[in-house]
């Protein structure tokens, strides 16, 4: 029994090839940016949930415990640094950045992170920019000594604009 003949392929298939391929370098700056993106997104809905109606209730509904937790965290946010602050705990970080993004100054407790990995740095920095690039402001209230020397061994305190350390 002889082999079935090669198939070659058809100039559709080159052709439909090609276009992913172009639809996929056209994409890739919004992939880049899919951070901002989301956080936009997240400060577009906190903006349409602060929206009162005539009588001061929230329009999306929660009543006024709703419309009270979403105006205080319109003020200022304070995020804690998980102590294990690696791949597994980054989508609950990343969600707890995307809602600091809709208030003006946003502080970073780092005090009890024990160790962190290079994505977690990643996703500072990005939050961090995310957040000047939208005239927010960021603190740290304080910085432990493994998340300090990770990123200083990146090249990243500056970046982070982490506190000068505090000697022991």
């Amino acid at each position: 029994m002889a082999p079935p003949p090669a198939i070659a392929p058809s100039p559709s298939h080159l052709q439909s090839s090609n276009e992913d391929r172009q639809i996929r370098q056209e994409l890739e700056p919004c992939r880049k940016n899919a951070v901002s993106i989301k956080a936009k997104a997240a400060a577009v809905l906190a903006d349409k949930f602060l929206e009162k109606n005539s009588d001061g209730v929230g329009r999306m509904g929660g009543g006024s415990k709703n419309v009270a937790a979403a105006a205080a965290a319109k003020a200022a946010a304070v995020i804690g640094l998980p102590a294990d602050c690696r791949m597994a705990e980054l989508p609950a970080l990343r969600d707890q950045f995307l809602l600091a993004l809709a208030a003006p100054l946003s502080t970073l407790e780092a005090s009890g992170v024990e160790r962190v990995d290079t994505a977690a740095l990643q996703l500072l920095v990005a939050f961090h920019r995310d957040a000047l690039a939208r005239g927010q402001q960021v603190a740290w209230a304080s910085v432990s000594a493994p998340l300090r020397d990770a990123a200083e061994r990146l090249g990243l305190t500056k970046t982070l604009a982490l506190p000068a350390a505090t000697p022991a």
